[in-house]
This record gives C-alpha cells, structure tokens and sequence, in this order.
C-alpha cells in the first residue's frame, strides 16, 4: 500500500509545461502533403493541388468528421529576400500562401506549414540550392506566418549544427513557441527531431 500511495503521489504532483492558448486538446487531424507525390524529400505540390485537396476532402465527408487541417511540408519555400522574409516558391504559389489560405478557410479548414529549426530545410526539393530554415529568423518567420494565415507550423530538425555547435532542441523550439505566442495568434507547433 506504502507503494501506491507513493505512486500516486508522484503523478498527482506531476504538471505540464504548455501554453493554456486553447490548441491542442485533440490531435489535429487532416492532411499532409509529404511524399504524396513522386518519391519523398520531392514534395511538388502547388496552390491549385492544396486547394483541390480541400475540395475532395470536403466533398468526401473528411472535414465534418474533423479532418480540418491541410499541412504544406517541406518545399515549398524557395529563398529570402533582402529584407530576410522568407519566399513562396512563386512557381507553385503565384499568388504567394495568402490566397491559398483564405480559400481553405473559407471551406472550414485551417493550414499549416513546414519550417525548419536550422539554417536550411531537410530537403532542397529537386532544386539546385538549399531552402532556408528559420535559425536566426524564427520571430521573423513567426509575424510572416501569422500574418498569412497560418494555423500549425511544423518545424524539423535539420542542418542544426551552426558552426560546429549543435543547437539545442529545447532552446530553438521554446524560441519558435515563443515567438509564435508573440504574434497573438492561436498557431499550432509540431516539433520534430
């Protein structure tokens, strides 16, 4: 019985660090765009096949059953401009993510991206240069993403060792949270590592 008590008492005591921003009671449920066409760290989708995909899920019943995130991996970035914001590959997202957001959440459904903890994605698409990460950019890239619409960020944990030192993965993803709440608005992090 001393034993139980004991265990009891443990878990009792035990709390969670998270922020009380109202995300994350249930697991976000929808859509990844992440190998689902041609092979793996290849992702060619664009706004028309992440619109399409809202309609079909729509249409198939998958959003009134809560399927209602549609989450853009790896990419779909293509550099920074000269004031350090990153850039929609312009090729896929002609309009740039604005658009492509707006439509989704005109149907119900919210959209995340992919960023990276790192100077660089994990993957640079099939393209002859690297897309950046978020490392030195991450309050930037929060106010870019916020101020498109995003709902959930995912950020990997690529290309982290910065000038021979690894970064540390509480520290960069406590940056990223941090500078998300910065924002004021509710956006989801999925950490990867």
């Amino acid at each position: 019985i001393n034993n139980y008590f004991l265990l009891l008492l443990v878990f009792s005591t035990t709390s969670i660090l998270a922020n009380d921003n109202g995300l994350g009671p249930t697991p976000a449920m929808g859509w990844n765009t992440w190998c689902t066409l041609g092979p793996c760290q290849r992702d060619y989708c664009d706004a028309a096949e992440i619109m399409s995909i809202a309609d079909a899920m729509e249409f198939n019943g998958m959003k009134d059953l809560g399927y209602t995130y549609i989450n853009l991996d790896d990419c779909w970035a293509d550099y920074r401009d000269d004031s350090g914001a990153i850039v929609p590959d312009i090729k896929r997202y002609p309009g740039g993510m604005t658009p492509v957001i707006k439509y989704l959440n005109k149907k119900g459904f919210k959209f995340g991206l992919y960023t990276d903890s790192g100077t660089k994605t994990c993957s640079n698409g099939g393209r002859n240069h690297s897309i950046p990460g978020s490392y030195g950019h991450y309050q930037q890239d929060a106010d870019t993403y916020a101020s498109w619409g995003v709902e959930y960020v995912k950020m990997d944990w690529c290309n982290t060792d910065i000038n021979g030192v690894k970064l540390d993965p509480h520290e960069a993803y406590g940056n990223m949270s941090r500078a998300l709440e910065k924002t004021g608005k509710k956006i989801w992090l999925n950490s990867c590592e």
